[in-house]
């Protein structure tokens, strides 16, 4: 199961969705703060709320993000975070489970540890 969370406002959020396409990819699983209705409630809840939305246990989620308050939250709701040097700042990302310049850096069967055939 896929998702995009951001902390974009509704009306940036609404633009990138429309002039991405992200809906024929993410369906309704396109989220932002405003989905737990608090702005001022811990960046980590919603996380947790998106695991409920997709019916998966936070431990068996994967994020990525590309600072230190995304790698904080989903560190704080328990998942394996992919930091992203989007910032040219490694220092930022250090809590990070795996850190990459680039998305094509992202080995994901190595991230599930599964075995690639030969």
């Amino acid at each position: 199961k896929n998702c995009i969370i951001t902390n974009a406002d509704d009306a940036t959020l609404l633009i990138s969705k429309q002039r991405l396409n992200l809906e024929k990819f993410f369906g309704k699983h396109i989220y932002n703060i405003t989905h737990i209705n608090n702005l001022y409630t811990r960046a980590s809840a919603l996380y947790f709320h998106i695991a409920k939305q997709l019916e998966v246990d936070p431990k068996n989620c994967i994020a990525i993000a590309d600072f230190a308050h995304g790698v904080q939250a989903v560190k704080s709701a328990k998942m394996v975070c992919i930091g992203i040097n989007s910032t040219s700042n490694l220092k930022q990302l250090h809590k990070a489970d795996m850190i990459g310049n680039h998305y094509d850096e992202i080995d994901l069967a190595k991230i599930l540890g599964i075995n690639k055939p030969i």
